[in-house]
């Protein structure tokens, strides 16, 4: 039993710091891979060849919302932004640029852009961060005591459900484990997520409205 209990902890610390790692990796991995082109001439360009095309003309001039978003899908590569948040970005954080595309890459859909009355307004979806922290971790909390149950007690509960044929019922303990890891996964994963919206949020709201 003890062992059994020592081998259910260490995998539920595992996924915990797995799920850790993973998240910060998808996070900076964007980042990372800006940085191995910094030299590369056609990047210059592209970025050169939006910023012409699509920001620095006149109100005026029609521009095709169809090319526009291919050049911002090809600005910002693997980061499929709509084009109104790569305009607003360049424009007010020109010198983070990527830093904001590589944090937008998971997340972008819980902020909203929009203009009124000729004035352009960042609006998060999201509310009440903390509360939304605190559930999600709750509930990976309570996935991880499913596997550490699960794991600790499998024999117990296989003969509990059935003594004669355990087959059945130890294909479903096993469904159970690997729908409680998926679920403590997915728990962490947006747990750590709100951490970035928030953070993100604090950062559009140091730009004033134009």
């Amino acid at each position: 039993m003890a062992f059994d209990f020592l081998i259910a902890t260490v995998i539920a610390i595992f996924a915990f710091l797995a799920t850790l790692v993973g998240s910060y990796y998808a996070r900076n991995s964007y980042l990372l891979t800006l940085k191995a082109f910094e030299k590369d001439k056609r990047r210059t360009e592209k970025a050169k060849h939006y910023y012409d095309t699509y920001i620095n003309i006149p109100p005026s001039k029609y521009v095709s919302p169809f090319l526009k978003k291919i050049d911002s899908d090809d600005l910002n590569e693997s980061v499929k932004l709509p084009a109104i948040f790569t305009d607003y970005i360049i424009k007010n954080y020109p010198d983070r640029y990527f830093y904001f595309i590589a944090n937008l890459k998971k997340c972008w859909t819980y902020f909203e852009i929009y203009t009124e009355n000729s004035e352009i307004k960042v609006i998060c979806k999201v509310k009440y961060f903390h509360l939304q922290q605190i559930g999600y971790f709750c509930l990976y909390i309570l996935f991880a005591m499913f596997v550490v149950i699960l794991g600790l007690y499998n024999d117990l509960i296989i003969n509990k459900i059935s003594e004669s044929s355990p087959w059945g019922a130890l294909y479903f303990l096993g469904l159970g484990i690997i729908f409680s890891i998926i679920f403590m996964f997915a728990s962490l994963f947006k747990t750590t997520q709100m951490s970035d919206i928030k953070r993100l949020n604090n950062e559009f709201k140091k730009i004033p409205h134009q």
